[in-house]
């Protein structure tokens, strides 16, 4: 019936995401993360859960910026996380998304020493680098460590930055989710909307 009035199902599904951003204010805590299935890509990098240490050698936003690895710059996206938009051409500044990419270049300054550690996609469709980034290696990634030395989760503890779990890397979306929870309910960066 929809195809008979010309409106086509990616049409369709277009107005229904950008009204769902348009309302992620309003809709409740428990709905603010997304699940979206993703296909791992290939690349250089392997899967193993071991840690990388890169060197930061640009910043884009709150979750994205660029590293080195053996002198080879790479994008990078963080995994599980979703900063308000800053610099994305020809779309609008979103609320917070100055504070967010400003919070990002203070505390992952360029020059600055990361470990990198992967989940199960390697890249994305943009062919960035999807990885945990942890300020400094840890003993045991333990909820401790998680919260003082990923920086991934400290962006949502300190409400820079939304959840976002796209399948199937989703290694510590449990935390994410309860330190977003944390933030909401102590009004911290994005959620402070008064």
């Amino acid at each position: 019936m929809l195809r008979s009035r010309g409106v086509s199902k990616y049409i369709l599904k277009y107005i229904v995401i950008v009204c769902a951003v348009g309302l992620g204010s309003a809709i409740p805590l428990a709905n603010t993360h997304i699940m979206i299935q993703n296909q791992p890509t290939e690349t250089t990098f392997s899967n193993q859960n071991s840690f990388v240490e890169a060197v930061v050698s640009k910043n884009v936003d709150g979750d994205t910026i660029h590293i080195k690895i053996n002198n080879k710059d790479y994008p990078l996206r963080l995994i599980g996380v979703n900063s308000p938009e800053y610099m994305k051409p020809d779309s609008p500044v979103e609320y917070y998304g100055k504070e967010a990419s400003e919070f990002t270049k203070s505390k992952l300054m360029i020059g600055r020493k990361i470990w990198l550690e992967n989940d199960s996609s390697i890249t994305d469709k943009y062919d960035r680098l999807l990885k945990y980034v942890w300020l400094e290696k840890p003993e045991q990634a333990n909820e401790s460590e998680i919260r003082t030395k990923m920086f991934n989760a400290i962006l949502v503890l300190k409400g820079y930055a939304k959840v976002m779990t796209i399948l199937p890397d989703a290694k510590y979306s449990d935390c994410f989710i309860k330190f977003e929870k944390e933030a909401h309910s102590e009004n911290k960066g994005l959620w402070n909307i008064k």
